[in-house]
């Protein structure tokens, strides 16, 4: 297949179930993957659910350490090109082991593993090879910590290095596999040499960033612990019992070293972003939004450690996702990412309004209310739906979205959901707004509405 082809050619109905499904398991790539577009979209999208099925494994509590040794071993076969082991098999050797009652979006992913590698499949051979590698070389690591740790009942990160080796399989070999998508095409040797360089940093930095904000559900839910215990000790903080409340002051000093940890990945992860090739479905802001959201989420977490030790959720505001994501939309200025990064590591990039801007929105909602009255009768139904939404939509996204002040919750989201029915309605379809249709926008608005709940 061409890569300028829109669409893999695979079965649609495969494609997108796997679409569906990356929004089930991952809120984040759910974003990235929506931000794509074709094919780079759909070879992410399947790369990612690649190497889910695995990570699912490892993180299953209710499994014994030898049987997802075992089980991470079949899958690593069953991707193997030269091995006989199928999905087929796999699947059946799983099947024992799914949790009772109704699965959820990963358990679902895991059983009909079939689908998922049946869909890969039918990707370019080009593709596979750039995807198969780093993916085995991640269910590989998770098997060599999953035997390493058999005996413990779950990981117990002991070192900085090891830290650094588990983050690597985790998230660093996915760095790896996007390059690879990304540099299939061919580019100058000095920029995929650069490329290569910061890749691994790209994805430490992430997953280093959720191993900081995630500390007490990783313990509670999986049972694993990736604060080091060499610097647990520093601290006087016994492993084992990093979220009991009289340990909150070491524990959360060793919350704000692993976040700074993270941040000393920032320089690299952003000239990958700087270096990144633009085509083939590939955009800048589907890289971009994690990576400036991960800067204010390492914001957060050193001005408050200890919320990563209880039920207390450490995460950017809605209302600073949304400035993000309208902030990044359709944008290839590279340039924008150093200012940002820097604007969001010191506060929430978002503003509060002055009363200039109250009169200025609503003075052009009643502008467009007007001329919508006037087009009524001049010009037919259709201009009369795209002045109102242009209207509605300047207050929504530019004042109603980004501050909370004066519109309660509900009736934001009554709001959101008005903007995104004006977004997709009569007059918008085929209407082009910052490089999107307003299509694809309405429905990013829905999917942060939906994802990005706090």
């Amino acid at each position: 297949m061409s890569q300028q082809d829109d669409h893999p050619r695979v079965d649609q109905a495969d494609l997108n179930w796997c679409h569906r499904s990356v929004q089930g398991v991952s809120r984040t790539f759910a974003l990235t993957v929506d931000v794509l577009e074709e094919p780079m979209s759909s070879y992410i999208c399947l790369g990612y659910l690649v190497c889910r099925i695995a990570d699912t494994i490892e993180d299953a509590s209710h499994i014994s350490s030898e049987t997802q040794a075992e089980l991470l071993e079949m899958y690593d076969a069953a991707l193997d090109p030269e091995s006989e082991t199928d999905a087929v098999a796999f699947a059946s050797a799983v099947k024992p082991h799914l949790p009772a009652g109704e699965l959820n979006d990963d358990w679902a992913v895991v059983r009909d593993a079939p689908r998922v590698l049946r869909t890969f499949e039918a990707l370019p051979d080009e593709v596979q090879t750039a995807i198969i590698p780093p993916a085995r070389e991640l269910v590989q690591g998770m098997t060599t910590f999953v035997d390493r740790y058999s005996n413990d009942g779950g990981l117990r990160i002991q070192t900085r290095e090891e830290l650094e080796e588990y983050c690597y399989y985790a998230a660093g070999t996915v760095g790896n596999l996007i390059t690879n998508l990304l540099t299939r095409d061919g580019i100058a040797s000095e920029r995929r040499q650069r490329l290569y360089e910061t890749a691994e940093e790209f994805g430490l930095l992430l997953q280093l960033v959720n191993v900081s904000k995630d500390v007490y559900d990783d313990y509670t839910d999986e049972d694993n612990i990736y604060l080091p215990a060499e610097w647990l000790d520093d601290e006087d903080v016994p492993q084992g019992e990093l979220v009991d409340p009289e340990h909150e002051a070491g524990a959360a000093t060793v919350v704000r070293r692993t976040a700074s940890l993270a941040g000393s990945f920032l320089d690299d992860a952003q000239t990958y972003l700087e270096t990144i090739p633009l085509q083939d479905g590939n955009t800048l802001e589907a890289w971009a939004i994690p990576f400036l959201l991960a800067v204010g989420t390492l914001r957060e977490l050193l001005s408050r450690p200890e919320d990563a030790l209880s039920e207390t959720d450490v995460k950017v505001s809605r209302e600073e996702v949304f400035a993000v994501v309208e902030e990044m939309s359709g944008t290839t200025d590279r340039e924008v990412l150093k200012q940002l990064r820097t604007r969001i590591a010191e506060e929430p990039y978002h503003r509060r309004p002055t009363s200039a801007d109250w009169y200025w929105s609503w003075d052009c909602l009643m502008i467009n209310l007007c001329f919508c009255y006037y087009s009524r009768w001049v010009s037919g139904l259709a201009p009369c739906i795209r002045s109102y939404r242009y209207g509605f939509e300047w207050v929504f996204n530019h004042w109603i979205a980004r501050e909370s002040i004066w519109v309660p919750k509900k009736h934001r989201m009554i709001m959101g959901i008005i903007s995104l029915q004006l977004r997709t309605g009569l007059g918008g379809l085929a209407k082009r707004v910052g490089g999107h249709s307003s299509l694809q926008l309405g429905r990013r608005v829905y999917m942060w509405q939906q994802h990005y709940t706090f």
